[in-house]
């Protein structure tokens, strides 16, 4: 057994056998070199341990701060049927549906979307 000065983790065992033996070798022959190091492994700790070593998982594998889904505005419900059409400014102006119906897209989207909704569909 070879004695360091500076005693090695597992993991580390596990990387220098891969290193020194090839990332194919056997769990029993990393096993062995590990034990020369003077660490103790069993084979499922080796299994384990090699495949981080070869597979590593991105642990910060989160979006990025910008990056979420585009919001998707769904069709109104049937809000303007179920309201009759109630006008103070007759047929020119703007309905009691129409109003519910604006309502109902401010609460599922932003103001600056709907916004941009309206000069759209205004131009």
């Amino acid at each position: 057994m070879a004695e360091l000065t500076n005693p090695i983790n597992k993991t580390e065992a596990v990387r220098k056998a891969m290193e020194k033996l090839g990332k194919d070798a056997g769990r029993a022959e990393i096993q062995k070199f590990a034990k020369d190091l003077g660490v103790s492994l069993s084979l499922d700790q080796v299994s384990n341990i090699r495949s981080e070593l070869k597979h590593p998982r991105n642990k910060t594998s989160k979006k990025p701060a910008g990056a979420t889904a585009p919001k998707v505005i769904a069709p109104a419900p049937s809000v303007a049927k179920s309201l009759p059409a109630v006008s103070a400014r007759g047929a020119a102006g703007i309905s009691l549906a129409d109003i519910a119906t604006t309502k109902d897209l401010l609460t599922r989207s932003s103001a600056a979307d709907l916004k941009r909704l309206l000069e759209l569909l205004a131009g």
